[in-house]
């Protein structure tokens, strides 16, 4: 009888470790999947050396855009960063607008490299540069979008939205300009090309301006609404594209807490993990 209740108690306990370890092993893959859900892939992005002239290339979840191309001079540097870290394919190409220290470099890539998409702004141009590009698609047999309204899409767990210009015509050119909106976890990115004061009054109607991240519009260049912009960004970094110190943008936004970068003193690189942001230069 006392064999017959340790053995009953052997196979209870058995049962109940077994039962236990099932538990746990169902609790382990729950845990896991949720991990992998909430899982944010890094974003990086290089903002370029090349003058006065802009070009930024972001990275994320296996995907590469590449933002605006500099000026002809800078095509071959762009490819040639391109090679030496393996990067075959621009998934998406976004020439905010077409004045030549942002197109200029775009048939030498385009011609290089294998490009999926370009997004540009609904307007036309008949400068040297503008053609070169042009020659380069249908070379290429690449029709880009001309947006007129605002495009989204994705690249690893980093969110793009482009703005293009609400109007058909302006009288300056560089408010013709799509503006790039990332939003990377807790981070975002504000990516502003050339805007001049009537295209940053139409950012600042959209809902959100404020951005942890800035790229500085128009190289620095202050117009009668730049401070006001500036303090409705309220950005935590900012990187100026410009060859100059640009005292006044650098000293304006540094009055706001901002850490500024000026692309003058070299490269600027920037890691978002989705928390945080790491800069360097």
């Amino acid at each position: 009888m006392n064999q017959y209740l340790s053995k009953g108690k052997r196979v209870m306990f058995q049962y109940i470790v077994m039962l236990i370890i099932l538990t746990l092993i169902g609790c382990s893959s729950y845990h896991t999947k949720t991990a992998a859900s909430n899982e944010t892939t890094l974003l990086n992005m290089t903002i370029f050396k090349i003058g006065k002239a802009d070009s930024i290339l972001l990275m994320s979840g296996g995907k590469t855009i590449l933002v605006d191309t500099g000026e002809d001079k800078h095509g071959k540097k762009i490819v040639s960063y391109l090679e030496k870290h393996n990067i075959e394919k621009i998934d998406y190409l976004i020439l905010t607008h077409f004045d030549k220290d942002h197109v200029g470099g775009a048939d030498t890539i385009i011609n290089s490299v294998d490009v999926q998409h370009i997004i540009t702004p609904k307007y036309k141009r008949s400068s040297i540069q503008y053609l070169e590009y042009k020659h380069a698609i249908t070379a290429n047999h690449i029709t880009p979008k001309a947006l007129t309204q605002i495009y989204s899409f994705t690249a690893g767990t980093a969110e793009f939205t482009v703005y293009p210009p609400q109007k058909s015509k302006y009288k300056e050119e560089n408010d013709y300009s799509l503006v790039v909106s990332v939003q990377h976890g807790n981070n975002s990115f504000l990516l502003t090309a050339d805007a001049e004061e009537e295209r940053m009054n139409e950012i600042m109607k959209h809902s959100v301006v404020k951005h942890t991240f800035l790229k500085v519009p128009h190289h620095g260049k202050f117009e009668d609404n730049t401070l006001e912009f500036y303090e409705k960004v309220n950005p935590l970094f900012a990187v100026i594209t410009s060859a100059r110190k640009s005292k006044k943008a650098v000293n304006a936004l540094e009055e706001l807490g901002t850490k500024v970068f000026v692309t003058r003193n070299g490269t600027v690189y920037v890691t978002s993990d989705g928390t945080s942001i790491s800069m360097q230069q």
